[in-house]
């Protein structure tokens, strides 16, 4: 180092100019072990996060009713 000069240190990790995510919780789900299980084994088959499994069944019981697409997330 220069005489006169300080060092810096690094930038931090998680700096507060980063996005944050404006999303809000929609539901909560509670079930059986047995549902539980099921919902992990079409989970472990699809490879589908278990939100997503939920938005599409979502989306498709709405068509079939006659409801509005849900909006875009």
């Amino acid at each position: 180092m220069v005489a006169g000069t300080t060092r810096m240190g690094r930038p931090k990790k998680g700096a507060t100019d980063a996005p944050r995510d404006r999303r809000q919780a929609v539901i909560h789900l509670k079930g059986s072990a047995a549902y539980v299980d099921w919902l992990e084994s079409i989970y472990r088959k699809t490879h589908l996060p278990k939100a997503t499994i939920v938005r599409l069944a979502i989306a498709e019981w709405a068509e079939r009713h006659g409801h509005a697409a849900p909006p875009e997330l």
